[in-house]
């Protein structure tokens, strides 16, 4: 755990992210990183979008979730799925270039899995 938790660590270290939460399918925060006002609304919210854009993918034809990104006026906010029942939220700090912090996101899913 203490891997993982070094992992999440460096990533809500970049100057691009704000706040990573690990979250398991039921909702529940696993892991964490970063200063939201409440972790288990946060994992709660996060594994229900992660839950419906699961679900969406096959429903549509286009296959399994890899991303899934949302623009708000404070900032964006990007679910992944992880490992198993897991997924990751991030929450972006305002201002960032979305494009590489995606890029990059992407990535995460074979570290997350070698960590859990």
């Amino acid at each position: 755990m203490s891997d993982l938790r070094a992992h999440l660590d460096r990533l809500a270290a970049r100057p691009d992210v704000a706040t990573v939460l690990l979250v398991s399918d039921e909702g529940l925060p696993i892991a964490h990183s970063g200063s939201p006002s409440d972790w288990e609304e946060l994992a709660a919210l996060g594994a229900t979008l992660l839950q419906r854009a699961r679900a969406l993918g096959p429903a549509t034809g286009r296959g399994p979730l890899r991303l899934l990104a949302a623009e708000y006026a404070g900032g964006m906010a990007a679910v992944l799925p992880g490992p198993g029942e897991t997924g990751l939220v991030v929450l972006a700090a305002p201002g960032t270039n979305a494009g590489v912090l995606l890029f990059d996101l992407e990535r995460q899913g074979d570290a997350l899995a070698a960590l859990i």
